[in-house]
Formats: structure tokens, sequence, C-alpha cells
């Protein structure tokens, strides 16, 4: 996801996904391997791939099990194993090039469990959201494009601050006093 035409790329998938006469399959094996390329992606390219699976899976209901798929406690519960669900280990298979034989129609979308943790806020608040029903409208695609190290940092820097810093500290008594004993431990000459 490191690439100069990322934008470019993300606009002709979902061009191409946006047929609901696909195959479910072909849709599940796009979002898997979307899925498996945030944990590895840029923030900026995160927020396109969450924007763009939440989008997917409204237009493709079918898609639906794959964040509903039942687990030990549920996709969500904070005490199950990422990769593991009912049916044991992950079954997808990001080494097969055959979208109908990759089976991620069998798999979950555990990876959104991994990244409602990211360090970037943008990224996790976005994770949180498939957590929620899906009553939104789809997310127009083009406000998450162009987001970059630069565009995300500056977004950081230019909110106010929730709390006011403090810009003064009251400073403790006897802690640099000469009565304090401190002088006669080091001898600086």
């Amino acid at each position: 996801m490191h690439v100069k035409y990322r934008s470019r790329f993300f606009r002709m998938l979902d061009l191409f996904l946006t047929s609901t006469h696909l195959p479910a399959y072909v849709v599940a094996a796009f979002v898997k391997r979307l899925a498996r390329l945030s944990l590895a992606a840029p923030p900026a390219a995160d927020v396109v791939i969450m924007a763009l699976v939440y989008n997917l899976l409204k237009r493709h209901p079918t898609l639906m099990k794959l964040i509903h798929r039942p687990q030990k406690g549920g996709l969500f519960a904070e005490d199950t194993e990422c990769t593991e669900y009912a049916g044991g280990p992950d079954p997808y298979d990001p080494q097969e090039r055959n979208p109908a034989q990759c089976r991620a129609l069998d798999s979950s979308l555990w990876e959104l469990v991994s990244l409602r943790s990211h360090y970037a806020p943008n990224v996790s608040s976005l994770a949180k959201m498939f957590e929620e029903k899906f009553n939104k409208p789809g997310y127009a695609l083009e406000d998450f494009l162009d987001h970059t190290y630069a565009t995300m940092f500056e977004a950081d820097v230019s909110r106010p601050p929730k709390k006011t810093p403090p810009v003064a500290i009251e400073a403790q008594p006897g802690l640099t006093e000469e009565a304090a004993g401190y002088s006669d431990i080091w001898a600086f000459t």
C-alpha cells in the first residue's frame, strides 16, 4: 500500500466492485485480502481500506457473516484469540490466486478486531464502527483517498486540545534548598 497511485487503485477497485451481480465469493476474497493488507499498511491506506470494506459489506449483505461469524465468545469479545473462531484456525488461504478456492467466505474478518487497537486514532475509530449496526449510508471514498502521513499529522496538530496543558507548576519545598542536604552529597568543581 506504499504505492504512488494508491488513490487511483482504490477508485478503480471501488468502481469494479460496485456491481451487485458479482458472486459473493469474489467480493469476499477482495474484502478478506484488503483486511489482511490493512494489518501492514500505513494509516493513510488503512482508513481507505476500512471505508471500502464498510461500503462493500453494505452493498453485499451476504458478506455480513464475515463479521458475525460465531467465535469463542463472539467476534468482538476481548477474551478471544483473533486468528481462531469456532471452527479452528482461519481457513482463508492468502496464497491461493483463485477467489473461488481461497475460502474467504468460510473465514471471518478478525483483522478488524486487531485494528481497533491501532496507534492512529482515525484507524481505531473506523475499526470500531464495525461493532455498531450498519445504519450509516456508505462512506464517500473520495474523503479518504488523499490522506497521507502529512495530512493526518496536520489534522492532529491543528485540532484544538481537549484540555489546556499546564504551563507552570508549583515548586515543592525542600528539593532545591541548601537546608535539604543535597549540596553536601555532590561537589561540583
